[in-house]
C-alpha cells in the first residue's frame, strides 16, 4: 500500500472505492474497509492508525452513505 498522506475531510479513490477521510476516536467503526477481522490483518491499517500517520490523527475511510452520520 502506498504510504500517502490522506488528508481529513477529503475524498480519494483507493483500490477502486471512493472514500472520504474522517477523524475517528477509537477502532474501525464505520470504516468501509472493516471486515470484522481487526486492524492487525487490514492492509489499510498504516493509512489510518494515528501512530503510523504523519499528522498523528486516527481516521477512518467512509462511504458517501456515512458522511452525515
Amino acid at each position: 500500500m502506498e504510504n500517502k498522506k490522506y488528508l481529513v475531510d477529503r475524498s480519494y479513490m483507493i483500490d477502486g472505492t471512493k472514500v472520504w477521510v474522517r477523524i475517528q476516536g477509537v477502532g474501525c467503526f464505520r470504516c468501509v474497509f472493516n471486515d470484522g477481522q481487526g486492524a492487525k490483518v487490514c492492509k489499510y491499517a498504516g493509512l489510518c492508525m494515528a501512530h503510523l500517520r504523519t499528522d498523528r490523527r486516527s481516521v477512518v475511510f467512509v462511504s458517501s452513505k456515512c458522511l452525515n452520520q
